[in-house]
């Protein structure tokens, strides 16, 4: 799995996408509107979970403090980074609060591991596919896309 660096927040925030085969149009770019999306699916689809404690566990912190998301748009959540995508499937924004570390992240040579307090990643709901991923200490605004859901069994 080749990723690829999209963007940063005040060199807070550093998103990664998957494979470009897997994802057509993941070049930074997209709509200054977000689209909200509400509705809950309940009760959280167990690949929403099992993805969470793989990729908590991956990153270095198998048992996150605390873990909430939301229901909403790949460009909706890309926006509240900061990021831009093309394409716009629904998706679950995950966030993962704990010690992680990204070392498969590519960066300049010699420089760090991203490190930080929480583990932000998008899952498409149709192909369960991840699509972003960053780790971070910047605290995203779930609320701003719909309403915030504790993920239970983290």
């Amino acid at each position: 799995m080749k990723t690829y660096l999209w963007g940063s927040l005040a060199g807070a925030l550093v998103l990664f996408g998957v494979s470009a085969s897997s994802f057509p149009n993941h070049h930074a770019t997209g709509s200054s509107n977000p689209v909200k999306a509400t509705k809950l699916i309940s009760p959280v689809p167990a690949f929403v979970l099992a993805t969470a404690k793989r990729l908590a566990t991956t990153m270095g912190d198998a048992s996150p403090t605390a873990a909430n998301y939301v229901v909403t748009t790949r460009q909706a959540a890309n926006q509240l980074i900061g990021a831009h995508v093309k394409s716009n499937p629904p998706v679950f924004l995950v966030v993962l609060h704990g010690h992680f570390i990204d070392r498969n992240a590519y960066g300049p040579p010699g420089s760090s591991d991203p490190t930080g307090s929480m583990l932000v990643f998008t899952i498409d709901t149709v192909t369960h596919q991840v699509l972003d991923l960053g780790v971070t200490n910047y605290q995203p605004q779930l609320g701003k896309l719909s309403p915030v859901h504790p993920l239970p069994g983290i």
